[in-house]
Formats: C-alpha cells, sequence, structure tokens
C-alpha cells in the first residue's frame, strides 16, 4: 500500500500512528513500544505455534529478530515491564524495529513522507540520524518499504498543529503553553499569536507517566514486602479504571496515585521557571500521560485556563500528517 503522508510517534510507552486514507480521513492506531527478542528454541517454536497471533510482527534489524505485538489491547505480560526509559531510545534497535512493525501492520510497501517526532530534549542529539536512518528502501526481513522523504519535528508540534486544526477561537488570541506529557518525557511548546513559537519559554526533560507509574511500583511493592516491577500493568489499570492484578489478586491503586504525584509537581515546578511570569498563558495538555499530571498543572498554575485535550495518546500522530501535508517539499 502507498502512503502520501505517515505521521509516526514512537514513545517509550506506546507507538501511535496516523495517516490520511482514500476517503480523507485520518486514521489512527497505536501498541505498546515493546520488541522482545525473538526466540528461535524449540519451546517457543512449539508454543508460538500453539499460540499463534496475526498481531506478532516479526522484524529484522541489523541480523537481529524482534517480535512485536502491535495489538493495543493485547494481555500485558511481565516482560512489558522492562522498557527502555533512557535518552538513547530513539538509536537503539528496538526503535527501528517499532518502525518496521508499524509498516508491516500497515501493509505500507510506499511511503511518499515520514514524520517522525522527537521529545524536545533530545532532538537536536537524534533528528538528523533518524532522517538519514529511514530515508530510502527499508528492509526489516522478509519485508521492503520504499520512504521518499523523511522529516523530524519536536513531538508537541504535532499537537500544537492538532490545536490550530481544530479551530478553538478562544485560543487564537491567546499565548498557548502546550504540555505534552509522554511516557518518558514531559515537553512543552509556548506559542503566541498566530501559533509563532517562542523558544525561549519552551522546553522539555525526562519525568513523564513512567515516573508515576514507578511511584506507584514502589509504594505497592512496600506494602506487599514484595517486589512489583508491573510497570505496564499499572498503567493499563489506570486507564481503563479497573483494579491490578498483583500477586492473584485484584488491588485498588486509585490510593497509591497520590504517591507519584510529587514527581509530576516537579515537572509542573521546572515548567513554571522555564516560562517565567505565566499571567500570559492557556495551558492545553495532552499526551498519554497528561491525565497524570493534570492537578500538579492546576496547583502550580493555580489561577490559569487548563485545556485537556481529547485522544491526546493521538494528537501528535495526527498533527504529525498535517505538519508533513503542508510541507510537502
Amino acid at each position: 500500500m502507498h502512503i502520501s503522508v505517515l505521521g509516526l510517534d514512537v514513545g517509550h510507552g506506546f507507538t501511535k500512528w496516523a495517516f490520511r486514507d482514500g476517503t480523507g480521513r485520518i486514521r489512527t492506531g497505536s501498541f505498546r513500544s515493546v520488541a522482545l527478542p525473538h526466540i528461535d528454541s524449540t519451546l517457543a517454536i512449539s508454543l508460538r505455534r500453539a499460540q499463534a497471533s496475526s498481531s506478532i510482527k516479526t522484524i529484522a534489524v541489523d541480523g537481529q529478530l524482534f517480535d512485536v505485538d502491535v495489538d493495543e489491547n493485547s494481555r500485558v505480560g511481565k516482560a512489558l515491564g522492562e522498557r527502555n526509559e533512557a535518552n538513547d531510545f530513539a538509536g537503539r534497535p528496538e526503535y527501528r524495529a517499532l518502525l518496521g512493525a508499524t509498516l508491516a501492520y500497515l501493509d505500507a510497501t510506499h511511503v511518499s513522507t515520514l514524520v517522525l517526532g522527537l521529545p524536545v530534549h533530545t532532538f537536536a542529539r537524534y533528528a538528523e540520524t533518524l532522517q538519514k536512518t529511514f530515508r530510502g528502501m527499508l528492509s526489516f526481513g522478509g519485508r521492503s518499504v520504499l520512504v521518499d522523504r523523511v522529516v523530524v519535528v519536536p513531538q508537541p508540534v504535532g499537537s500544537l498543529l492538532t490545536v490550530v486544526a481544530q479551530g478553538d477561537a478562544s485560543l487564537v488570541e491567546t499565548t498557548i503553553c502546550l504540555v505534552d506529557i509522554g511516557h518518558y518525557s514531559a515537553d512543552w511548546i509556548v506559542s503566541s499569536q498566530g501559533f509563532t513559537i517562542q523558544f525561549d519559554r519552551s522546553g522539555g526533560r525526562p519525568g513523564g507517566a513512567s515516573h508515576i507509574y514507578r511511584a506507584i511500583a514502589e509504594a505497592l511493592s512496600g506494602e506487599l514486602e514484595e517486589p512489583f516491577e508491573g510497570v505496564d500493568a499499572i498503567e493499563l489499570a489506570l486507564r481503563n479504571g479497573t483494579p491490578l492484578l498483583a500477586f492473584g489478586q485484584a488491588v485498588d491503586i486509585t490510593r497509591y496515585v497520590e504517591r507519584g504525584k510529587a514527581q509530576a509537581v516537579e515537572t509542573a515546578r521546572a515548567l513554571r521557571a522555564k516560562v517565567r511570569s505565566a499571567e500570559d498563558l492557556t495551558l492545553v495538555l495532552t499526551g498519554g500521560g497528561g491525565p497524570l499530571y493534570r492537578d500538579a498543572l492546576a496547583m502550580v498554575f493555580p489561577r490559569n485556563r487548563l485545556i485537556e485535550l481529547a485522544q491526546g495518546r493521538l494528537t501528535n500522530s495526527i498533527g504529525f500528517v498535517l505538519f508533513g501535508e503542508q510541507h510537502r517539499s
């Protein structure tokens, strides 16, 4: 399949994609950013035959095979608790495997423009590398995909363009501070009237939703007197409002959330220090971890209007499509 513009947000927590189909509608989707080494032992082969799933994509990267489950609602296993939450994520083979799995899932053979995003604090380090790595004929084992052009933008630029496209008249004459909370990073862009970015007030840092998940896991471990590392299980329980299954028992983790809020407050205060005075700002909150930071931002910016975007996890990838369509050459 040929895709004119593919917006791809390979995050530490989820990989999100978007493109415009033949009817003009923007299609979106996501899956967990977990690329596990492919194991070819006799036991592993037997289990795969017994539990065959079309959602598992096996991707080759530099001679190494990875298995990626592209089903967003797939069962959360213990192995998913092991995440790359370091600043070198965009340079690792797992990142390339996640991108390859997306192309395989979409059955893409040709992409005219691929728009990728990076956290603000790693953008300068990896933007040029990603452009070179993913332009041209890409091979992921048994599949090849031609990518004509690669554009890399700071992640929150996608959400900013989504805000512009939504046409909220109340935001036209104000200065927006768009706050994008991902799994591992917290980015913000300050945009004045006419959506001109104020770079001296914009920034980013490690400090996304995973900091809260791990604080919850630590509190739970202390109470149970047993180590608990199910970060993905915590994320799923909070997102769906369901009990967490720990050691075979259902646990209500809502009472642990406050233990993790200190991490969110620290990030909100760092943001406040960067933007300096805030009397001109309307805060726009987005990203999959946005709801976990809402209270902290309201506390640090008590007098500012705070808007939370719907489907915050996908707003960057949707905006990447808009960016690619606006900058075709």
